[in-house]
């Protein structure tokens, strides 16, 4: 079952963390309130969920020879699908994550190699993945830092977007501390973007038990032509189209999950309703490709998010809606016409409604 709740208390206690206080506050002095019943039976699921999977981990990277401490995923474990393992090394990272990927995790972000390697080693401490399905789950792999170098200011060291600069040979991994400042400097010239084409984040699958009440929060129907920018292996424009009657268009960079996708439409028999589009989402705004839109569906990281709706907002006229979900806070210069929390049987999330300008 799904509920759709509009309380401004309830969608912070989803941004903060807090989902279970908020449910135990509300019932100590009204046992009977249906809402907070709800919240409470959705964190008991993913609390079940995630013990689930981590057993199911724990028990492979156990076969494996591999040592590893596992654990739900930090404050607010009741209503995120995420666990943490902490390891000795970066080199038993690696190997855990390549258990994990034999369950169907994939890697967030590129799997670097040769002198990024050695600096995303030296540079970050959490290889994450993500198990998409009716809702995503997310490993996180953590090792002891033990480097020096971590000492040197965040704003100094180099990041992925770095790393994703130039490919440098193993041994002179060192030249990305000396390749950052050219990067940013490109960055704020207009030479480079900030966000390179195609990587507008991991996949993410909207829960399978959020669909309909997404679907209905965009008030989509028959007459309708849904845009999912990143739309990952499909799901959203399929079960659209399948569920509501509408035209649907995915873009996706990722090959292989466009390959996916195209195979979903055709099991559903819906070639002639849904079509993917391969490359990146902002790339294709530009192009127009879908201009055709009256709905547009985001579920990316936040600050992709945040990045994208104003933009979204400029191109369309007023009867197009732009809907993301998101546990995260999205901070846009463009407030939401309309907020809502979507509540399923295991799952949750801040449905954001917002308008194009004529």
């Amino acid at each position: 079952m799904t509920s759709t709740v509009r309380d401004s208390e309830l969608i912070e206690a989803v941004h903060d963390r807090t989902l279970v206080a908020w449910a135990a506050a509300k019932l100590e002095p009204n046992p009977g309130d249906e809402v907070a019943q709800a919240v409470q039976a959705t964190c008991s699921s993913i609390r079940g969920h995630v013990r689930d999977e981590l057993s199911r981990l724990d028990a492979l990277i156990a076969s494996a020879g591999l040592k590893a401490h596992l654990a739900p995923a930090g404050d607010g474990s009741d209503q995120i699908h995420a666990i943490d393992a902490k390891v000795d090394s970066y080199d038993t990272a690696r190997r855990v994550a390549d258990v994990a990927q034999t369950l169907g995790y994939r890697r967030w972000g590129v799997a670097y190699v040769g002198g990024a390697e050695q600096s995303f080693k030296r540079m970050s401490r959490v290889l994450t993945l993500a198990l998409p399905g009716d809702v995503t789950r997310v490993f996180s792999v953590r090792w002891p830092s033990t480097s020096k170098l971590n000492r040197v200011p965040s704003a100094l060291r180099p990041n992925a977007a770095d790393w994703d600069f130039v490919s440098l040979p193993s041994f002179l991994w060192p030249l990305y501390f000396l390749l950052r400042p050219i990067r940013l400097v490109l960055e704020r010239l207009g030479v480079r973007s900030s966000a390179p084409e195609g990587q507008l984040g991991p996949f993410l699958s909207t829960p399978t038990s959020l669909i309909d009440a997404l679907f209905a929060f965009a008030d989509i129907g028959p007459s309708d032509h849904v845009v999912d920018i990143g739309c990952g292996d499909g799901r959203l424009v399929v079960e659209a189209a399948r569920r509501r009657g509408c035209v649907g268009t995915g873009i996706e960079a990722d090959s292989e999950l466009v390959a996916e996708a195209n195979r979903r439409i055709a099991e559903a028999g819906l070639d002639s309703r849904v079509t993917i589009i391969e490359g990146d989402g902002e790339t294709s705004i530009d192009r127009g490709d879908v201009s055709a839109a009256t709905v547009v569906l985001l579920f990316l990281p936040a600050d992709v998010t945040s990045r994208l709706v104003p933009e979204l907002i400029g191109r369309f006229g007023p009867d197009v809606r732009i809907v993301a979900h998101e546990q995260h806070r999205i901070d846009t210069s463009v407030l939401p016409q309309r907020r809502e929390v979507l509540l399923g049987d295991d799952s949750v999330t801040v449905a954001h409604l917002w308008t194009g300008t004529a």
